[in-house]
């Protein structure tokens, strides 16, 4: 094996290949089998789908899946913004807290300039978060009006019904 890599992979041809392959086998005493025709066929040949089925149908979505489905589609974007900058505020409070903290502790003042505002950038996103909290609590809680979002999902929870 040490010929056949000295640093890089050279170049064979066919031939060279055969010559290193038929020298193994002599050392080896292995006797080259040659390639036998096998007498019975590779290949097969079945009959024709006579009959054809009716094409696969979806199995139906239970009632409870389709309610849960549309009730979430009705609510909107507002509760995935909600979450969204409530979990992105938590983590941006925690990592500016955190910079800030070891800041102190180890008096390194270049952390405190990256932590404050990292921090104060968390706090602003957890306010957003906390007034669409608020405001999709007052529009649940608001009277059904004809024209209002929560009048229209109450209509849609009366149909489901």
């Amino acid at each position: 094996m040490a010929l056949l890599y000295h640093g890089h992979m050279p170049a064979y041809d066919n031939w060279e290949l055969d010559l290193q392959l038929r020298r193994a086998e002599s050392l080896l005493g292995a006797e080259r089998v040659q390639g036998v025709a096998s007498p019975e066929k590779n290949a097969r040949v079945d009959a024709p789908h006579i009959e054809v089925k009716a094409p696969h149908r979806r199995r139906r979505r239970s009632r409870g899946v389709v309610r849960a489905v549309e009730e979430f589609q009705s609510q909107g974007v507002l509760p995935v913004l909600t979450w969204i900058a409530l979990l992105l505020g938590t983590m941006t409070v925690v990592c500016g807290g955190s910079l800030v903290f070891w800041s102190w502790l180890a008096d390194r003042p270049e952390l405190w300039r990256v932590g404050q505002p990292i921090a104060l950038g968390g706090v602003c996103a957890l306010v957003a978060a906390l007034a669409l909290y608020v405001d999709r609590a007052w529009q649940d809680e608001r009277p059904a009006e004809s024209g209002s979002r929560s009048g229209r999902r109450a209509a849609a929870r009366n149909l489901a019904s």
